[in-house]
Protein backbone atom coordinates (compact mmCIF):
# COMPACT_ATOMS: atom_id res chain seq x y z
CA UNK A 1 0.00 0.00 0.00
CA UNK A 2 3.02 2.26 0.39
CA UNK A 3 3.74 1.83 -3.33
CA UNK A 4 0.18 2.80 -4.19
CA UNK A 5 0.48 5.79 -1.83
CA UNK A 6 3.62 6.89 -3.68
CA UNK A 7 1.83 6.62 -7.04
CA UNK A 8 -1.17 8.54 -5.69
CA UNK A 9 1.17 11.23 -4.35
CA UNK A 10 2.60 11.67 -7.85
CA UNK A 11 -0.91 12.07 -9.23
CA UNK A 12 -1.68 14.62 -6.51
CA UNK A 13 1.48 16.57 -7.32
CA UNK A 14 0.53 16.53 -11.01
CA UNK A 15 -2.89 17.95 -10.14
CA UNK A 16 -4.88 14.94 -11.33
CA UNK A 17 -6.00 14.01 -7.82
CA UNK A 18 -6.90 16.43 -5.05
CA UNK A 19 -4.36 16.97 -2.30
CA UNK A 20 -4.70 14.58 0.61
CA UNK A 21 -2.54 12.30 2.72
CA UNK A 22 -1.33 9.77 0.13
CA UNK A 23 -1.23 6.78 2.48
CA UNK A 24 -4.71 7.52 3.79
CA UNK A 25 -5.96 7.80 0.20
CA UNK A 26 -4.41 4.39 -0.53
CA UNK A 27 -6.18 2.90 2.48
CA UNK A 28 -9.46 4.47 1.36
CA UNK A 29 -8.93 2.88 -2.06
CA UNK A 30 -8.28 -0.47 -0.43
CA UNK A 31 -11.44 -0.25 1.63
CA UNK A 32 -13.53 0.64 -1.39
CA UNK A 33 -12.35 -2.32 -3.44
CA UNK A 34 -12.06 -4.93 -0.69
CA UNK A 35 -14.64 -3.98 1.93
CA UNK A 36 -17.68 -6.06 1.07
CA UNK A 37 -15.75 -9.07 -0.24
CA UNK A 38 -13.41 -9.19 2.74
CA UNK A 39 -16.29 -8.92 5.18
CA UNK A 40 -18.12 -11.76 3.45
CA UNK A 41 -15.03 -14.01 3.47
CA UNK A 42 -14.39 -13.29 7.14
CA UNK A 43 -17.91 -14.55 7.84
CA UNK A 44 -17.38 -17.76 5.90
CA UNK A 45 -18.89 -16.89 2.53
CA UNK A 46 -17.07 -18.93 -0.08
CA UNK A 47 -19.51 -18.18 -2.90
CA UNK A 48 -17.85 -15.01 -4.21
CA UNK A 49 -17.76 -15.12 -7.98
CA UNK A 50 -15.26 -13.57 -10.40
CA UNK A 51 -18.09 -11.31 -11.59
CA UNK A 52 -18.53 -10.00 -8.03
CA UNK A 53 -14.79 -9.37 -7.72
CA UNK A 54 -14.84 -7.45 -11.00
CA UNK A 55 -17.85 -5.46 -9.88
CA UNK A 56 -16.22 -4.60 -6.54
CA UNK A 57 -13.11 -3.38 -8.33
CA UNK A 58 -15.08 -1.32 -10.85
CA UNK A 59 -17.38 0.33 -8.32
CA UNK A 60 -14.50 0.86 -5.88
CA UNK A 61 -12.41 2.65 -8.49
CA UNK A 62 -15.42 4.74 -9.51
CA UNK A 63 -16.09 5.80 -5.90
CA UNK A 64 -12.41 6.56 -5.32
CA UNK A 65 -12.18 8.75 -8.39
CA UNK A 66 -15.37 10.59 -7.46
CA UNK A 67 -13.86 11.37 -4.07
CA UNK A 68 -10.31 12.17 -5.11
CA UNK A 69 -10.39 13.56 -8.64
CA UNK A 70 -9.21 17.16 -8.61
Amino acid sequence: WKKLAAALEQEMEAGRLRQALPYLAAIHFRGLIEGDLLERRLHGDDTITPKEVDSAATTGVDAFLRAYTA
